[in-house]
């Protein structure tokens, strides 16, 4: 459960729109929902390495890099249906400890979007690449009447969301431009909205001549870190136009994707 919190909720959010309701026959509904269980069944015991046979091809290296924090229990609210019942979006509610200011006493419920499809006729996880491509994983609408003001703290009485959580932790931008024919840098800003400190790790993939380093890995309630990016210039072709990395924050178990584009 957790992974689907760690990994990919904010893409999961706005590819879930394109995803109709349907009533699926019984046989196809169960299939569904052994595959679910077995999936964030590794969450709470601990092993989510026993989940990737359960995820799709094309999302496995989201699933790889994603933080998967332990749950203590989760529960499928609804499934909809799309697409001849080879795509579905499953609602799951999990509970897990915030570690963190005001948060930490008691666990805490999580309404988490799951997006699964038919792949070799098995039911997989899978986040909608083009998503990925194209939005971070911060930039989510706040929900109508969310408190949005610095250090604001969810409402946890009603059930948090992915996205109200997550909203509270993100980047300025989502792209990185850095010039091949010269030395270049350019930075991205990771902004702290939570009652307390989070901390952050940056993975990227290693790229010659690339140098990514962030000014401080724990930012302080309200407050920022700076990741900057420096290219040294030393390759006449690059063989990749861009590269894209992850900024995992603890303790709300969040995965802010970055794109580094190389012109």
């Amino acid at each position: 459960m957790r992974s689907s919190i760690l990994s990919a909720a904010a893409a999961l959010l706005l590819s879930i729109s394109q995803i109709s309701a349907q009533t699926a026959p019984p046989e196809v509904d169960a299939a569904l929902r052994a595959r679910i269980t077995k999936y964030y069944q590794t969450q709470i015991d601990g092993k989510p390495r026993l989940a990737e046979p359960l995820v799709a091809e094309d999302s496995k290296d989201v699933f790889y890099a994603m933080s998967k924090p332990r749950i203590l229990s989760f529960s499928i609210d609804r499934i909809d249906y799309s697409e001849n019942f080879t795509h579905a979006k499953a609602n799951i509610v999990v509970k897990m400890y915030i570690p963190i200011a005001q948060l930490a006493k008691d666990p805490i419920s999580l309404a988490i979007p799951s997006l699964w499809k038919i792949e070799n006729g098995e039911w997989c996880w899978y986040i909608d690449p083009d998503v990925l491509r194209t939005t971070p994983f911060g930039k989510m609408p706040s929900p109508s009447g969310e408190a949005s003001g610095p250090g604001a703290v969810p409402d946890v009485k009603r059930g948090l969301s992915v996205e109200e959580l997550w909203q509270k932790v993100k980047a300025d931008k989502p792209v990185v431009i850095l010039r091949t024919s010269e030395a270049s840098d350019d930075q991205v800003v990771i902004l702290n909205q939570m009652p307390g400190p989070v901390k952050i790790q940056v993975n990227f993939p290693r790229v010659p001549g690339l140098e990514v380093v962030a000014d401080r890995l724990e930012i302080p309630a309200n407050d920022k870190a700076t990741i900057k990016f420096h290219f040294k210039g030393e390759i006449g072709k690059m063989e990749a136009q861009s590269v894209v990395g992850y900024v995992a924050v603890e303790p709300i178990h969040s995965s802010i994707p970055l794109r580094v584009v190389f012109q």
